[in-house]
């Protein structure tokens, strides 16, 4: 497996487990390397509701999919879709004044905007940010501006949330399973 990425993937659903390792080459192109689907226990839409019988079910799916691909597994992403996803919109202003926008000014509001929600609900925690829209000088734009002269920017961004303590029993599960999460995927 020289020279080639290699990327792993639960899905905590809501009757199966399903985990997927997938080796990028050279060409950048996935390749399935091992695939492992299992019953669901103690895991209901997302969320752990029997902690012990979720660390079983995702520790046989993952010493199946190991076992499968010949890979040892230290790191995974995990797809979750829990029911009590909140999605929230919320659009900063910043005056430009005439100048250009710069990257900078971009990612000012995306962390205002991202500290006006984690401050709104502290026990929420962001799994997703999108950027939705642009408005330059009252003036819609579909693509991110920057390097152009403007007085006003605004820019409308989604986040998705998730309450901290669905995360929390997430983590604590993989992590007795001796796996480090590198995201969540929603």
């Amino acid at each position: 497996m020289e020279n080639k990425k290699i990327i792993a993937v639960i899905d905590l659903g809501t009757c199966n487990l399903k985990c997927a390792i997938f080796s990028f080459g050279r060409d950048g192109l996935p390749q399935l390397i091992g695939f492992s689907k299992k019953k669901t226990k103690g895991i209901h839409n997302s969320i752990i509701v029997n902690l012990n019988d979720a660390i079983d079910s995702i520790r046989s799916c993952l010493t199946d999919v190991e076992k499968k691909s010949q890979i040892s597994l230290n790191k995974i992403n995990v797809l979750i879709d829990p029911t009590e996803i909140i999605t929230t919109r919320l659009t900063k202003f910043k005056k430009i004044g005439g100048s250009k926008i710069e990257k900078n000014d971009v990612s000012f509001l995306l962390k205002e905007a991202k500290k006006q929600v984690e401050l709104n609900n502290s026990r929420l925690s962001n799994i997703h940010i999108f950027n939705y829209k642009y408005v330059v000088d009252n003036k819609f734009l579909k693509d991110l501006p920057s390097n152009i002269y403007v007085d006003q920017f605004s820019q409308e961004n989604v986040f998705l949330s998730v309450p901290k303590n669905i995360l929390k029993n997430i983590s604590k599960v993989l992590h007795s399973c001796d796996i480090e999460i590198d995201k969540f995927i929603s």
